[in-house]
């Protein structure tokens, strides 16, 4: 038995080697305002619909999933190692008690 690997791309018939997803920029020639500035948008959900939905299904091949938090207005991603959802943003705290311990040149 062998097994394929393929990559996928969207606007591209192209996609980088070692990417499962590759997007690529829209350029229409024929627009008078060029839409290549894109994004993407990552699935979005509020904590309470978060811990619903996901937490009970959760397990190994969902490790590093991410998701757009609404309630936290922040990205979240899973890690399966301590069974919880990570925060990519949250609050810094106080700053002041910030200490530096290298010296950079």
């Amino acid at each position: 038995m062998s097994l394929n690997f393929a990559q996928v791309g969207i606007n591209t018939d192209k996609p980088a080697l070692h990417t499962g997803l590759h997007i690529s920029e829209r350029m229409d020639p024929a627009s008078a305002s060029p839409d290549k500035y894109n994004g993407v948008i990552i699935p979005r959900y509020t904590e309470a619909q978060r811990d619903m939905q996901f937490i009970p299904n959760m397990n190994t091949a969902q490790n590093s999933m991410l998701i757009y938090n609404i309630t936290e207005d922040c990205y979240n991603y899973w890690n399966q190692a301590e069974q919880e959802w990570k925060s990519l943003c949250g609050a810094l705290g106080n700053l002041n008690s910030l200490l530096i311990a290298r010296q950079y040149k």
